[in-house]
């Protein structure tokens, strides 16, 4: 069994969850933050949570609460943890859930700005790379989130489905004079055999990063169980 990094915080059962890609574009388009990044954020949401159709208790971007702790300031956001068993593997897994599905956008957010997976941006977790071009961002998107793997390289046809998702997301969200700046990495807190101190971290792939993860271009990033 994996370990919960967050044991302080109540276990609660699967619930599957959902919510409608016109609020999640309403709730985009009131954040403060740069076009691009909103544009990214649209996509990864839509990848990783199959429209909005395959949340775990709110968690529709695979935030985990077996690969250490995040940053202290999403404390308040998480409600809980919640063990999903992987389908095909068996292999359970601890998610966070979020208080509401604001939440998980807003981590998503984050999460775009501090890796740099935006057009203009530059990636650093798991290769550096500018980001230059909405093809850029397909090929970044899927190395550094999709697979954690700086040698992956997607299909044409997931480039193809990514560039037009890219389409709708420039009309969705126009193009603005702010940039987004570049903020220093938040990962979670390294694991150990005891409780870890918030001030040790170490680099590693992000929580949707792991191997079950390449599925999320199928429709959905969670091992969601048959119901």
């Amino acid at each position: 069994m994996p370990t919960n990094a967050y044991p302080e915080k109540p276990v609660v059962s699967y619930r599957r969850t959902t919510v409608l890609m016109a609020d999640v574009i309403t709730y985009l388009r009131g954040l403060a933050v740069p076009a691009e990044v909103k544009r990214a954020a649209y996509i990864m949401f839509r990848n990783e949570s199959g429209n909005g159709q395959s949340g775990i208790n709110n968690n529709y971007v695979g935030a985990q609460a077996d690969s250490g702790r995040w940053s202290a300031m999403w404390d308040d956001a998480i409600a809980g943890t919640v063990t999903v068993t992987e389908n095909g593997t068996g292999r359970p897994r601890i998610f966070v859930a979020f208080r509401r599905w604001q939440d998980s956008i807003d981590f998503l957010v984050d999460r775009v700005q501090r890796r740099g997976l935006y057009v203009g941006g530059t990636t650093h977790l798991v290769l550096a790379m500018q980001v230059r071009s909405d093809r850029d961002l397909a090929r970044a998107y899927y190395k550094e989130w999709v697979t954690g793997s700086a040698a992956a390289e997607p299909s044409s046809g997931t480039i193809t489905s990514l560039l037009s998702m890219y389409g709708q997301a420039a009309v969705l969200f126009p193009a603005d004079a702010a940039r987004a700046a570049p903020l220093a990495p938040a990962v979670p807190a390294a694991k150990s055999a005891g409780a870890a101190p918030a001030s040790t971290a170490r680099p590693h792939p992000d929580n949707s990063a792991d191997d079950f993860n390449e599925r999320s271009l199928a429709g959905g990033a969670f091992p969601i169980p048959k119901e």
